[in-house]
């Protein structure tokens, strides 16, 4: 989790944890959110990091799919210059 998300979520805990005059069932529900933020930005993180894992392996294939293409091209060209040599001859 970014290091602003973790030190905001903190400071909200440091908070709630100083002022003795907040009744315990409002302490409860902010600890229980702060929790509920924290697993939230985990999942986040771990779906950003998934779909950037997905994005490098599509553009591998790409890449690989261009390189195949440029390699078909020249096969192509190669026969095409060599029917050209035949058929005018």
């Amino acid at each position: 989790m970014p290091r602003h998300i973790e030190e905001a979520l903190n400071e909200i805990i440091k908070t709630t944890d100083k002022s003795g005059d907040t009744k315990k069932e409002l302490k409860k529900t902010i600890y229980e959110n702060v929790s509920t933020l924290r697993k939230l930005f985990v999942k986040m993180k771990e779906k950003l990091e998934e779909g950037n894992r997905r994005k490098e392996k599509l553009d591998k294939e790409t890449n690989d799919q261009k390189r195949e293409l440029e390699s078909c091209k020249k096969v192509i060209n190669n026969t095409c210059t060599v029917y050209k040599r035949e058929t005018s001859t």
